[in-house]
């Protein structure tokens, strides 16, 4: 799932995306389905990894030395690719999932 807040902080994202999408996120121990925690484990995870990831960060930038927007990016994290190999196969087939693995 994609998220794009303009604001806010991840425990934002957590309730909004376990009470008001129904989808709680993988990992969250506080706002996620009770049993979810034998999954992790089973999969070598410790109860509490939380599955979010911020992978583009836009901060505006009033500068004149600076005219546009400072964007950091980041590449999926290794626990999140273990997880979604497991699950899916070969992530670099697919385009969805593609544009957020490291480029090497």
């Amino acid at each position: 799932m994609k998220l794009s807040p303009q604001t806010g902080r991840k425990h934002q994202l957590r309730i909004h995306c376990a009470q008001f999408l129904q989808t709680p996120i993988l990992g969250d121990v506080k706002y996620g389905p009770i049993g979810q925690g034998h999954t992790l484990t089973t999969l070598g995870y410790h109860v509490g990894t939380l599955f979010l990831h911020m992978h583009k960060l836009t901060i505006p930038v009033s500068n004149e030395d600076q005219p546009s927007p400072l964007i950091v990016e980041a590449p999926l994290p290794k626990h999140f690719l273990h997880i979604l190999n497991h699950h899916f196969g070969d992530l670099n087939k697919s385009p969805h999932i593609k544009q957020f693995l490291s480029p090497d």
